[in-house]
Order: structure tokens, then C-alpha cells, then sequence
């Protein structure tokens, strides 16, 4: 498999949640219901708007309920390009070797465990969370699948039993939605309540997009010239997130706060974002006039329903060799940080292992997450050095490349398609 043919379009799927968030989004849907008990008050008491202060966890924060906002998040508002870029380079990293055994103990989740902050907004959000939490933990002790070792020797299990494992989450999941809709927590909750919270989220650094989300999505933005088409042809979510429109609602929001576009530009950036396709999860009636039923909705809540949404070109799905070299066809690219991403990344001609923290936590990260899978070494190939080896048709030691954050992939994504060709049609790596 080349990793891409001269005018080969790429289609970038992306998760959304610790890959285009910097935070973790699961606490701000805690949030809603305090967001809907105060707009049902002002709408009942108008007079007493100037009276309110809207409190979210974290202590008053006056003004929110009459439009007005904190210091906007200096991050959202200055190109991604333009930031400086320290501790990051932009060479590959040393040559391939062996990683260290990860030193993290007990066992590990499909999504990490709720921090504090995720019992924010509401008595009864806390309950929820606390009782997924103790299914999880229960779920983990009986089905976890670690083949017993000596203490000191780690883990281990087969890509089979892992995905087994991601496989049992699946009543888990649907345990924890079916509670929710019982309980009635997001019953009356309206589209103006999310964009209540995304805005308050945003005001305080609650809600935060990672450095370099904005570049990929203008890479994907139409140029309005034929000769020129976009970088980054087609850009789709695949998410287990609770709902599509609070996805849409955050990327939204967050590019009206850029200030490094023209008016026209933002424009066209935001019409690109209500267009891509994001496939998820939905709180049922988010836009009627009596606002939602409470019932958690979608089909996209573990890695195996994610898979489902993978293109049917996709390099694992592709049903012949012959398909794969029409250059028509779409080079999918899927970049992820999160157990659940396990099947996208592997059905993706190129799957990509991306986090936006620093190198030791991204490496931590990807360890304590596939861990079972981890346990006699593994090759780290930066994204170039991982390119270079399947351009050259070897077979890298690996199932993912990782890189260091979305503006590198950005970068290396643009550097790829500038003129950076060789003859024989595949491409030339900086050592």
C-alpha cells in the first residue's frame, strides 16, 4: 500500500473527545440541566434577568445571563500557525525502539474514570456518574482480559481478546444511557441550553479545542478554484459523545472566536463545519419547542459501532487490491486517542495515535490505554518514519503511527502535498 498517490484525495476522520477537545467534554453535560432550570425561570420571571448569576460548579459568574463573557481564550483566538510551537519539533522522532512496560496498575476503562469536575451542575449528575462508574469497575474485575502473570512481568493479551473486551462495554454503555433516559436528567433541555453551556465552557477554559483543530478544518475548506482543490478533501466525527449537536455547537462556536480570519473567511469556515458529516449520538428532541424527551438516542457508544461508520473504502474494508489503486478513491486517514478508536484505526489506510499534551503524557497515555497489548515492547514510529516504511513496502512493527498533537498533522499533511513528490509517485521524508 503506497501511503498516497500523486491527486489521491484524503478523507480525515477525526474522534472528538481528547483529540479535538483538550478536556474531556463528559462534565459539561451535567451542566445542562441547571442551564435549563435558569432559562425556564427567566422565561417565567424576565424581570429578575438582571438579578441572575449563573452558577456552574465553579462559584458566580455574573453576566453570563445577560450575553456578557469572561476574557475569551487567548489560544482560540490567534492561527494555530502562527503560535509558537515549543517543545514540539517537527523532526521524527529516534529511531524506532522498544518502549518500556507501563508501570500504571489496575485495569483500564474505554474512557478514563470521572474526575471531579464531571460532577458539576446538578445533585443528581453525580449519582449518574458515580454509578456508571462502580458498573464499570465491576464490569472491569470479571471481564478485563489479562492473562495472569507473575507480578513484575505486566500484561498481556491477544488483539482478539482485546477486542473482546471492548466488545462486553457494549451492555455497559447502554446500561448507563437507559439509566439517564429513566431518570428524566435532560427532560425539557433545549438547543439554546447546550449553546448556554459551550459559551460558558468557552468564557471559562472549561471547553478548550486543541492547538491546531482549526488549520485541519480550513485545509478542508473549499478554495473555489479547480486547480487548487483542498487539501484535505472530505473531514468527518466519529464520536461516542451523548449528542451530534453539542459536537456541532462546540466546533461552531469555538471558530466564531477566531480573529485571525476575514469575515469571509469565517464565513466559509463556519458554513464547512455545519456541513461535515458527524456521526453519533443524539439527546431526543434537542429542537422542539418543549425541548427534549430525555431519551439518549444513537447507536455510536463502542469501538465496534464506531467501526460501522468507517467508510466502505477504507483500507480495511477495501474488496480488492485493484480498488485501492484507483487514485479517485479516498486515502482515509483516522486519527484518535482513545480505546475506542481501536477499530477505526485499524480498518484506516493510515491510523494515526494523536493526543495534544506533551510527549511523555501523550506516551503514558497511549500505554495505559492499550497496555494488554503493550506488554512485550513496542515500536513508536513517528508519523513520517511510519509513512516512509509502508511507502517503501515494508510493513511497520506496528498497527498506528503517533504524532504529537493535531498541528503537527496539520503541518505534515500540507508538507505532503507540497510538491513534495518523487518520480516514482511516492513521497520524501525529512530525516
Amino acid at each position: 500500500m503506497a501511503t498516497t498517490r500523486p491527486g489521491q484525495p484524503i478523507h480525515l476522520i477525526l474522534d472528538f473527545d481528547g483529540t479535538l477537545t483538550a478536556l474531556s467534554t463528559w462534565g459539561l453535560f451535567g451542566r445542562l440541566a441547571k442551564a435549563r432550570d435558569t432559562r425556564q425561570y427567566l422565561e417565567q420571571h424576565p424581570r429578575q434577568m438582571d438579578e441572575m448569576q449563573i452558577d456552574e460548579g465553579h462559584g458566580s459568574h455574573d453576566g453570563v445571563a445577560n450575553g456578557e463573557s469572561d476574557e475569551p481564550m487567548s489560544e482560540e483566538n490567534e492561527s494555530d500557525e502562527n503560535e509558537s510551537d515549543e517543545n514540539e519539533s517537527d523532526e521524527p522522532m529516534a529511531e524506532e525502539t522498544e518502549s518500556e512496560e507501563s508501570e500504571s496498575e489496575g485495569t483500564e476503562s474505554e474512557e478514563s474514570e470521572p474526575e471531579a469536575s464531571e460532577f458539576d451542575g446538578h445533585p443528581l449528575w453525580r449519582d449518574l456518574i458515580i454509578a456508571y462508574s462502580n458498573d464499570h469497575l465491576a464490569h472491569s474485575v470479571r471481564h478485563y482480559p489479562v492473562v495472569a502473570q507473575m507480578k513484575g512481568e505486566g500484561e498481556r493479551a491477544t488483539p482478539e481478546q482485546y477486542v473482546t473486551w471492548l466488545d462486553s462495554l457494549h451492555s455497559l454503555e447502554y446500561g448507563c444511557a437507559e439509566r439517564i433516559s429513566e431518570s428524566g436528567f435532560f427532560k425539557g433541555v433545549k438547543l439554546e441550553d447546550i449553546t448556554t453551556v459551550v459559551k460558558d465552557a468557552l468564557d471559562r477554559g472549561d471547553l478548550k479545542m486543541c492547538k491546531g483543530w482549526n488549520t485541519l478544518f480550513e485545509m478542508g475548506m473549499p478554495t473555489g478554484s479547480s486547480d487548487q482543490p483542498p487539501i484535505i478533501s472530505k473531514l468527518s466525527i466519529i464520536s461516542v459523545c451523548w449528542s451530534r449537536l453539542f459536537i456541532w455547537k462546540s466546533l461552531y462556536m469555538a471558530a466564531e472566536r477566531l480573529t485571525h480570519l476575514g469575515l469571509s473567511d469565517k464565513a466559509t469556515l463556519l458554513d464547512y463545519i455545519s456541513s461535515i458529516e458527524i456521526y453519533g449520538n443524539e439527546i431526543e428532541g434537542l429542537n422542539s419547542p418543549l425541548g427534549s424527551t430525555g431519551m439518549m438516542t444513537g447507536t455510536v457508544r463502542t469501538t465496534r459501532e464506531k467501526a460501522n461508520h468507517m467508510p466502505a473504502y477504507s483500507g480495511g474494508r477495501a474488496a480488492t487490491t485493484e480498488k485501492r489503486q484507483d487514485q479517485t478513491t479516498p486515502l482515509v486517514f483516522y486519527a484518535g486517542g482513545r480505546a475506542t478508536d481501536y477499530l477505526c484505526l485499524q480498518l484506516a489506510d493510515f491510523p494515526i495515535f494523536c493526543e495534544a499534551e506533551t510527549i511523555d503524557k501523550y506516551y503514558r497515555g497511549f500505554h495505559e490505554i492499550f497496555r494488554p497489548l503493550c506488554s512485550d515492547g513496542w515500536i513508536w514510529y513517528d508519523v513520517r518514519r511510519w509513512a516512509d516504511k509502508v511507502d517503501r513496502g515494508e510493513a511497520p512493527r506496528a498497527w498506528c503511527a503517533h504524532i504529537n498533537g493535531l498541528l503537527k498533522l496539520a503541518k505534515w499533511l500540507k508538507e505532503e502535498t507540497r510538491g513534495m513528490m518523487r518520480k516514482d509517485g511516492g513521497l520524501r521524508y525529512s530525516e
